[in-house]
C-alpha cells in the first residue's frame, strides 16, 4: 500500500523543455533530458544503451534506485516501458515527466523510502525510428522503425508509405 501511496505521489506534470510540435518533444531533445537528469542524479539514476534500433538510435534504460540496504538488482522492481508503437509520443512525455517528478520529490520521506527498497527501470523510447515521424514530412502515424523491407510486395525497398504517391494537380 505504501508502494501505491509513492506512486500516486508522483502526478504527471508538464516537461519544460524546447519543443518542435507543441506537446512532444523529438528523439534528440528526449535524449538529452534524459542524459542531463542521469548526470544531475547520478548517484541514483544510471543511463544505459540497451541495443539500438534499426535506424542506429541508442535505445536507453535509465536505472532508477537510491541506495539502501539491499542492491538495486535484488530489490522488487517496476519498469516503464514508453512508445513502443511509436506513434505514442504521449508515453514517451509521460515517462520522462515520471522521472522529472521522482527528482523533484526525491527529499520526501515516502519517496526516499520508495527509492531505497525498488528500483524502477524506465525506457522512455523504445521505438525512436518511428516516434521522430511526427517530425518529418510527410507527417503520418507510423508505427515500424526505419527497417528496409519490402511492406508492399512491389520488389522495391524501403520506399512504402506516402513518400511514394504523387501528387495529382487539381
Amino acid at each position: 500500500m505504501r508502494l501505491f501511496g509513492a506512486l500516486t505521489a508522483l502526478t504527471l506534470v508538464p516537461l519544460a523543455f524546447s519543443q518542435a510540435v507543441p506537446g512532444y518533444v523529438s528523439f534528440s531533445d528526449g535524449e538529452k533530458r534524459i542524459a542531463e537528469l542521469a548526470r544531475q542524479n547520478s548517484s541514483w539514476i544510471q543511463i544505459s544503451a540497451i541495443g539500438n534500433s534499426a535506424g542506429g538510435k541508442k535505445l536507453h534504460l535509465l536505472t532508477v534506485a537510491a541506495p539502501g540496504k539491499v542492491k538495486p538488482e535484488s530489490r522488487p522492481a517496476v519498469f516503464v516501458g514508453a512508445n513502443l508503437v511509436g506513434f505514442h509520443n504521449a508515453g514517451t512525455q509521460a515517462a520522462v515527466a515520471f522521472l522529472e517528478k521522482l527528482v523533484a520529490k526525491k527529499d520526501e520521506a515516502a519517496v526516499k523510502t520508495l527509492l531505497e527498497t525498488r528500483t524502477f527501470y524506465v525506457a522512455p523510447m523504445l521505438n525512436p525510428d518511428a516516434h521522430d515521424g511526427l517530425f518529418q514530412g510527410p507527417k503520418y502515424r507510423r508505427s515500424l522503425n526505419v527497417g528496409k523491407l519490402d511492406r508492399d510486395l512491389d520488389g522495391l525497398v524501403g520506399e512504402d508509405g506516402p513518400n511514394d504517391l504523387k501528387r495529382i494537380p487539381g
